[in-house]
């Protein structure tokens, strides 16, 4: 606990944890560091001892600065730290308990990420992903949202957007909906006995959603573009695919 709690209080100043972050991007000198930080050369010196005696950088024989492995995992885990700590009144208020643990450990990956304001624009930003879907449209939600059906179904008349949906096995439908027919290799359908997260992707975009503490979805989505939280974002859904069940949910109205 004793070198967990001294490597904290080196990284809980900011003018060392922005050299660290400086650092991440190329090897750096001292003045290098001094200039674009602005702060002075001795100023720059002492954190620059305090992060070399933590053992998260390290000086090479030409005078460039540069960060150890170690200090690169650190800095993998702060991002997490900082998307949690940007979003903290919206983390206390939802439930990612049921987020599998590969993950959980991975969400400084989701760092670019952006939360909308409210649920319209949230899914307004659902409309917009599936009228822009080309190569696939992935969707899971614990219940239809009907106004997105005319888009879907206009999707798959391309016959050349595939799309995946993953319900809840127990769904009430809205009066009147009828799903999109199932067919093997471009519309595909599956269930779950709960549903954890709602999602939408296209291989462009993606929108992620979690549930309040007291169970209920909150569709007020983070918007995500960044290729690395995309990429998070399309593993989670593969993650769930690979536990559905094939078919429609029970009760669901035929698509034929």
């Amino acid at each position: 606990m004793e070198i967990l709690s001294g490597l904290m209080f080196e990284l809980a100043n900011e003018d060392r944890l922005r050299i660290l972050i400086k650092l991440r991007e190329k090897p750096m000198r001292l003045t290098q560091l001094s200039e674009q930080l602005r702060l002075n050369m001795q100023e720059t010196s002492r954190h620059l001892s305090r992060l070399s005696e933590a053992g998260l950088i390290f000086k090479e024989a030409e005078g460039l600065y540069q960060v150890q492995p170690f200090g690169g995992e650190i800095l993998t885990l702060m991002d997490g730290f900082e998307f949690l700590s940007k979003y903290r009144d919206y983390f206390n208020d939802h439930d990612l308990t049921k987020l599998p643990l590969a993950f959980h450990n991975r969400i400084g990956e989701l760092k670019a990420c952006t939360l909308a304001i409210d649920v319209f624009t949230s899914l307004a930003m659902v409309e917009n992903v599936i009228r822009e879907a080309d190569e696939y449209l992935w969707m899971m939600s614990d219940q239809v949202l009907a106004s997105t059906k005319p888009l879907i179904d206009e999707l798959t008349k391309k016959r050349t957007t595939k799309t995946r949906l993953i319900l809840p096995d127990e769904l009430l439908t809205p009066p009147g909906f009828t799903p999109v027919p199932t067919v093997a290799g471009r519309n595909e359908n599956k269930t779950l006995k709960q549903i954890d997260v709602s999602m939408v992707i296209s291989e462009k975009e993606a929108l992620l959603a979690f549930r309040f503490k007291d169970g209920k979805m909150d569709f007020r989505a983070f918007s995500v573009v960044e290729p690395l939280s995309l990429n998070w974002c399309k593993e989670l859904y593969l993650y769930y695919w690979s536990k559905a069940i094939i078919g429609h949910p029970k009760g669901y109205p035929s698509p034929f």
